[in-house]
């Protein structure tokens, strides 16, 4: 789990969205790895006309998934602290952009759903803006790891036949999902917020030219994040982004 801070305005909406190819750079390459399966959640949480329920689960269903049972769903809704009056409640309508309920509660929905998407890179954009309960910034930390470190269907690479496996998945480019990672990477515009964070990789504006000219990361778990120079007068540069 790695806070992701910029010193420019935007700097860290645009270099979220820019790995979730929502973006395309002006100049220089985004590198991310194709078979990850990435999920953005939006600073300004996406909610659709129709029931929570619907709101919640509706991931499974472009993912090719088992519609997830009700149990694990609420479970992970009140562990992430929504609000207790809307645990259970399947059938509530949540009106025009979820509407009905608090920004808090909005966020929360996203966030639940991008979670049971199961992706291999999470991206949250800027939470804390609305995620302002006492406990929250505690709460979202903790299932974000619980999330990471939950084990995987199939062999792992440390057996044989996993190893075997391995070896044939990389050298054709297919990995099956218990072999790829998983990784979170929040914005963060707080100093005290990063701070709560196991890892921070902060960017910094190159002051001449423009762009992103430098990443820094203090972790202590295992994301790599490389950065170079990402601006309009550099078409050669490159930011890589490779989890491990």
């Amino acid at each position: 789990v790695t806070a992701v801070t910029c010193d420019m305005h935007g700097g860290t909406s645009t270099l979220l969205k820019l790995i979730a190819h929502q973006l395309s750079p002006t100049s220089g390459r985004v590198l991310v790895p194709e078979h990850l399966k990435i999920v953005m959640v939006h600073e300004q949480p996406l909610l659709f006309v129709g029931t929570l329920w619907r709101n919640l689960v509706v991931a499974s269903e472009y993912v090719g998934a088992e519609e997830p049972e009700e149990e694990e769903v609420w479970q992970l809704a009140r562990d992430l602290g929504l609000a207790e009056r809307l645990v259970g409640q399947k059938d509530l309508q949540l009106g025009d952009s979820g509407q009905v309920i608090g920004a808090t509660d909005r966020t929360l929905v996203c966030i639940v759903r991008a979670l049971l998407a199961r992706p291999n890179l999470l991206l949250i954009c800027k939470p804390f803006s609305t995620l302002d309960r006492a406990d929250s910034r505690d709460r979202l930390l903790r299932c974000l790891a619980t999330w990471i470190a939950e084990p995987t269907d199939g062999p792992q690479p440390g057996d044989g036949r996993g190893t075997t496996r391995y070896r044939r998945a990389v050298s054709r480019r297919i990995l099956p999902d218990w072999m790829k990672p998983r990784t979170a990477l929040v914005g963060v515009s707080r100093q005290a917020d990063a701070d709560a964070f196991p890892s921070v990789a902060t960017f910094t504006q190159d002051p001449h030219q423009g762009g992103l000219a430098k990443c820094t990361l203090v972790t202590k778990n295992a994301v790599q994040l490389l950065g170079e120079r990402l601006g309009p007068q550099d078409s050669g540069s490159r930011f890589t982004f490779w989890p491990r």
